[in-house]
């Protein structure tokens, strides 16, 4: 359709959410010559090899070469350049303390993907060595990325109740239901610890269209509603949520483009105050391995579209959370002694 009009402009405030091969159709669509065949383009800008089970594409060559390209059919603007009325947004990469023998599991999983993923990049092993070892590998992430989930819920949680003791208004999003599931329990609890008029409002992907709106519309005019408990996948895109003066992630998404759209669920237009990001991580979780991909494809999509490497996830800290024994300073505490500032 895009081909046969006289005149197309395309709209898009993430033309890529990781890689270089997700900007093919768009550059195909208005500049057919430029490059007509995709295994053209993919061999010149996603490292295109066969793999096992056909071409892969998911890497990034050349990309100062297709920045150049971008540039003569994208106009491409920032949200800091157009929206400049806009609060500032900031990022805190905190570090929440495991149980100690989750810990221990979770590091004999992350020792064992190690150990696979090094039998993988191996050239000194056989294909087919590398081949089983990288399908292992990947069954052995789904289900690191699951437990990893599980055993941070008590631990998110815990850091949940400072930011509710402080009277923050935030979003939370995980990406498994068993997250969720804990996280809106333990946020119902301190809620009501604190007052017994308190709720929260939660989406994800069983809750109907209808419901999603009048959910967000509870959490932006009631102010008993102090957190909203979202899906990353199901949550992240369509909805204002400005009301939110924080938001927290108690997963990490692989996909950074996933993340930024759901940080700006509350970073919109009609927001008033500055916007706290905190990740949230465990060392020694699947999360050592998602942050230096996030970093990693940052890195690429910023190469590629605006000719620079970026600045990652623009986390300006990264911050231990004290474990909340009693006697210990809650995280907001250790805030506004200099650890973090708002």
């Amino acid at each position: 359709l895009i081909k046969k009009a006289r005149r197309a402009v395309l709209l898009t405030g993430t033309p890529a959410l990781a890689r270089p091969s997700e900007l093919y159709t768009q550059i195909s669509s208005i500049q057919s010559k430029r490059f007509p065949s995709w295994n053209e383009y993919a061999s010149r800008y996603c490292d295109a090899k066969m793999g096992r089970w056909g071409m892969e594409t998911n890497g990034a060559t050349n990309l100062g070469e297709l920045n150049c390209l971008l540039k003569e059919v994208m106009i491409r603007r920032l949200k800091s350049e157009v929206l400049t009325q806009l609060p500032a947004k900031r990022r805190q990469q905190v570090f929440v303390q495991l149980p100690a023998a989750a810990a221990r599991q979770l590091k004999e999983k992350c020792d064992e993907m190690n150990a696979l993923k090094d039998i993988a990049d191996n050239p000194r092993c056989g294909q087919q060595e590398r081949d089983a070892a990288r399908v292992e590998g990947q069954t052995l992430m789904n289900a690191l990325y699951q437990q990893s989930g599980k055993e941070k819920v008590q631990a998110v949680g815990e850091y949940l109740s400072t930011l509710i003791e402080g009277g923050c208004k935030f979003l939370v999003f995980a990406h498994h239901q068993e997250v969720l599931d804990g996280i809106e329990a333990a946020v119902t609890k301190s809620l009501h610890a604190v007052d017994k008029h308190a709720r929260c409002v939660r989406i994800d992907g069983s809750t109907p269209m209808q419901k999603r709106q009048e959910e967000v519309t509870k959490f932006q005019n009631d102010p008993n509603i102090q957190v909203a408990v979202l899906s990353i996948t199901a949550a992240g895109t369509g909805l204002t949520l400005t009301a939110a003066s924080a938001v927290v992630f108690a997963e990490l998404h692989w996909t950074p483009g996933v993340m930024q759209q759901a940080e700006d669920r509350a970073h919109r237009i009609g927001q008033q105050y500055s916007v706290n990001i905190h990740f949230l991580c465990a060392k020694g979780s699947v999360d050592d391995f998602i942050w230096p991909s996030l970093e990693k494809k940052l890195s690429v999509i910023g190469s590629a579209l605006d000719g620079n490497c970026g600045n990652g996830l623009g986390t300006e800290e990264q911050i231990t959370a004290p474990a909340l024994d009693e006697g210990t300073p809650s995280v907001l505490q250790f805030f506004s002694q200099g650890g973090a500032g708002g």
